[in-house]
């Protein structure tokens, strides 16, 4: 049989009702932004992405709201609606954060400093309820890092896993959350 080709969906923007929930003027252009999964736009000054897991991001957002200006690492301020909460129609909002992406594969040092600063931010926090119930490839990578899962994958996709766990080794320290919203021993 002949394959047909997979059919890559489209990226809707965000409609005009989450827009004007977010404080957006309605009628504004939204872009879509490169890199990511593909699916997170840009109005002026504010990124809106999906959702996936509302659970997960009311968690972000309650922790990225309460950061401190002058810590180590900076982390996007999220947007509450005008209803107080942090989703609405299944969609998120943050204020831009300006900077440069820092390469895993040429500057490790960097990516080992923002690491550890922003995980020491991170570790007075409990254990989140929403991690138990993941079951997405970020999920899935967590599991990959942390719980000794091989990883699966294309041959490009192993090998990259593969160099990222030779650069960084194993990591020593007390259970706490990353980036991923992983909890780790």
């Amino acid at each position: 049989p002949e394959r047909v080709p997979e059919q890559v969906p489209v990226p809707v923007p965000p409609p005009a009702g989450v827009l004007a929930a977010f404080g957006i003027d309605a009628r504004a252009h939204a872009r879509l932004l490169p890199g990511g999964q593909g699916r997170t736009f840009a109005v002026d000054d504010t990124v809106l992405k999906p959702i996936d897991g509302v659970a997960e991001h009311v968690w972000v957002a309650e922790v990225f709201a309460s950061w401190p200006g002058d810590a180590d690492v900076r982390v996007p301020q999220p947007l509450r609606a005008d209803d107080g909460g942090w989703v609405v129609a299944g969609w998120g909002a943050h204020r831009f954060l300006p900077g440069e992406t820092v390469r895993i594969a040429s500057e490790p040092g960097q990516v080992r400093e923002a690491s550890d600063a922003f995980h020491g931010m991170l570790a007075h926090l409990p254990r989140a309820d929403f991690l138990d119930a993941r079951d997405d490839p970020w999920s899935f990578g967590d599991r990959v890092a942390w719980d000794s899962v091989e990883p699966v994958g294309d041959s490009v996709t192993v090998a990259l896993v593969d160099q990222a766990r030779t650069a960084y080794g194993e990591v020593f320290g007390p259970a706490q959350r990353l980036h991923g919203a992983t909890y780790v021993v």
